[in-house]
């Protein structure tokens, strides 16, 4: 059977999961959430004050694919009912990339991630800040494809993705937030993450967006691009860690800190690329 677009419908191949959010003010800035499967549950999780979040979550999804529209990024970006969401929107998180980097090579991702910016820079100018377009670094990933039949070569590509990405948004002006995925975080699928971790993203996410600024959006709205900065949130306690999460049926969410302070969780290695 043949699957269509929209905000509401679901199949097999294509989920929306739209946000269990209350009611918000009228004035409330709004921002757009485009994910994969990896944000399913994040409607569920979502603790955010000042945006309203709005989420489409489709299974599957890729920053191009040119055999099945409703699972392309870059066509559902063009499709009217987006049109009516990023004209309103206050900025543009995206959560792709995986089924992206098990199909084809990070150069072609990235430029995938370019005409997606140049496109969305284009059509919606209030939309040109650095703050206001948000890629996520994609997650580690586990599941050889036949594009990349071992896990080492799979590794490597998502690897030389995130990398290259970030010299890509001091390029081009937007931003990135690393969500600190790590192997224990992945279900047994080695693809997914495991449903006790997603209060965990959904936290990181959260901090992510209530702290964007909060300022009217115009045409002419412009921001110097400033250094990368992978983790601009509160940390988090890392369900990895033996203090996080007590059992394999713990479910509890994670919990913040009282301090604000933003730290740096890069290494060395990470520093000199920055620099």
């Amino acid at each position: 059977s043949t699957n269509t677009y929209d905000h509401t419908t679901s199949s097999s191949h294509v989920e929306y999961d739209q946000p269990d959010l209350q009611p918000l003010p009228a004035s409330k800035p709004m921002v757009y959430l485009l994910t994969d499967s990896h944000g399913r549950y994040l409607n569920q999780h979502l603790s955010v004050i000042n945006y309203d979040v709005q989420i489409t979550a489709i299974s599957g999804l890729r920053f191009v694919d040119q055999r099945s529209p409703n699972l392309c990024a870059s066509t559902i970006l063009q499709s009217p009912d987006t049109d009516s969401i990023l004209s309103r929107a206050h900025g543009i998180v995206f959560l792709i990339g995986t089924n992206s980097a098990r199909s084809i090579l990070f150069t072609d991702m990235l430029q995938q991630v370019t005409d997606i910016v140049l496109f969305i820079r284009e059509r919606y100018p209030h939309l040109s800040p650095s703050d206001a377009i948000t890629f996520i670094l994609t997650f580690p990933c586990y599941k050889p494809s036949n594009a990349f039949p071992t896990t080492s070569s799979l590794l490597n590509n998502i690897s030389r993705f995130n990398e290259q990405l970030c010299s890509l948004s001091v390029a081009l002006n937007f931003s990135i937030l690393d969500l600190q995925v790590n192997p224990d975080l992945l279900s047994s699928d080695r693809l997914h993450l495991h449903p006790r971790h997603q209060r965990f993203i959904a936290t990181l996410l959260s901090q992510y967006i209530d702290r964007l600024p909060i300022v009217p959006r115009s045409s002419s709205s412009t921001t110097t691009p400033s250094a990368v900065d992978l983790i601009p949130i509160a940390d988090v306690p890392h369900p990895s860690s033996s203090s996080s999460i007590s059992s394999d049926d713990d479910e509890s969410p994670a919990t913040l800190p009282t301090s604000t302070s933003r730290q740096s969780r890069r290494d060395p290695a990470s520093k000199t690329r920055r620099n």
